[in-house]
């Protein structure tokens, strides 16, 4: 099992890693704001999952007050 923070890893290097490897298992990232889980199978993402919901754009510009 591989555990931890890996803040020194791009999330493409950590994603490399395990299809190189084929792992199977969940990836939870998480960040204050939002959690989501990626699932693998053999190395290859075949689910995820996050809790978090878009804003749609015009939202993020408004609450950003960009226009």
């Amino acid at each position: 099992m591989l555990e931890g923070t890996l803040g020194e890893f791009a999330l493409t290097d950590i994603f490399q890693l395990l299809a190189l490897t084929k792992k199977s298992g969940a990836l939870k990232v998480a960040t204050p704001q939002a959690e989501g889980r990626v699932f693998f199978r053999g190395g290859e993402v075949y689910f995820a999952v996050s809790d978090t919901r878009r804003m749609p754009l015009g939202a993020r510009l408004v609450s950003a007050e960009l226009v």
